[in-house]
């Protein structure tokens, strides 16, 4: 997330280990970068509500027979310098939320929502998508600014459909960001036929 050409070249020696890669450098802070071991069966770049703010899409085959559909996203901040309201968000996200209602596979989604879980536009998005949210019953995972420590807001989410399940997730350490970086595990559940 928010990753420009300086972060992709600096990072570049990762990709022997994570060969599989999407990227989109842009300078705006809105840039991502994703790096897979697993050959990805689709991967396009989405502009849901702004040619300046790209969702990633990737699909990703877990199993034989078994794809994930992966999405990162990073909507506007309801700020001076972005929006004056979080409607650009909420739009985002509920245009986000109907695609993925249409999908049958495996899905997660991930990325810095620029707001938290009990907003209104999250409530509408996971109402729309039908997913889990991957911090249910875990904790809030408090992770921007990063300065505040266990006092920041947890808006650095994972949401996921029910065939997935998530084994691991935790706040690592300051790494320097205005975010604490949110590491976590996740597999698909054993279908009957699998």
């Amino acid at each position: 997330m928010e990753t420009n050409k300086i972060w992709e070249e600096n990072i570049s020696e990762i990709e022997s280990i994570y060969p599989y890669t999407k990227k989109v450098a842009l300078e705006n802070m809105y840039g991502m970068h994703v790096y897979s071991k697993r050959e990805l069966l689709l991967s396009e770049v989405l502009f849901l509500k702004s040619d300046e703010r790209p969702t990633m899409h990737l699909k990703i085959e877990m199993q034989k027979d078994r794809v994930l559909h992966f999405f990162g996203v990073h909507p506007p901040p309801p700020s001076p310098t972005e929006a004056d309201t979080s409607k650009p968000k909420d739009t985002e996200l509920a245009i986000l939320g109907k695609k993925i209602s249409k999908i049958s596979n495996d899905v997660i989604v991930t990325g810095d929502f620029n707001s938290v879980a009990w907003s209104e536009g999250i409530k509408k998005f996971q109402a729309l998508s039908q997913l889990k949210d991957g911090r249910r019953g875990r904790g809030l995972y408090p992770s921007c600014p990063a300065k505040f420590g266990s006092f920041a807001f947890p808006i650095d989410l994972l949401f996921h459909s029910k065939g997935v399940e998530v084994s691991k997730l935790e706040t690592l350490e300051n790494i320097g960001s205005d975010h604490l970086p949110i590491y976590f595990e996740i597999g698909v559940i054993p279908t009957k036929h699998s």
